[in-house]
């Protein structure tokens, strides 16, 4: 995958058991083709789910949801997420919506198609990705 230059960031911290609605920190897709967001819901429930915003100002008061991008957990614990390929806004922002009471995973995305090659992969105390291109076989 070295040629689609991945990049992974967390974009909000896991919750407790709750009903208000959890708002991930806005993610730039600028010079990215897309993104996988994702999340895991302790409560499956169709009032629980996860949708995705999108704007094109930095802070989102231009955002709107995205139509067909609401995803519920069919079981409790499931891991949802919703791709957006060549988004037609630059920011983009998840929103875990809890209707009935529940707790939430970490919100994560994998940004791909990056027109350079990103920084690092590493989130501190939470995520060490290392990247081999071509490898030889030998010792780890």
């Amino acid at each position: 995958m070295s040629n689609a230059n991945l990049l992974i960031t967390k974009l909000n911290a896991g919750v407790a058991a709750g009903t208000s609605q959890v708002d991930s920190s806005i993610l730039d897709m600028s010079g990215y083709e897309g993104a996988v967001i994702f999340s895991a819901i302790a409560t499956a429930d169709p009032a629980n789910y996860l949708k995705i915003a999108q704007g094109n100002q930095s802070n989102l008061s231009d955002g709107a949801d995205i139509a067909g991008s609401k995803v519920v957990a069919a079981a409790n614990g499931q891991v949802v997420g919703v791709e957006i390929f060549q988004p037609s806004d630059r920011y983009l922002r998840a929103s875990i919506i809890r209707g009935v009471s529940t707790a939430a995973g970490e919100i994560y995305a994998i940004q791909y198609g990056g027109r350079k090659k990103p920084p690092n992969n590493v989130i501190t105390n939470v995520m060490n990705i290392l990247q081999k291109v071509s490898p030889d076989e030998g010792v780890a």
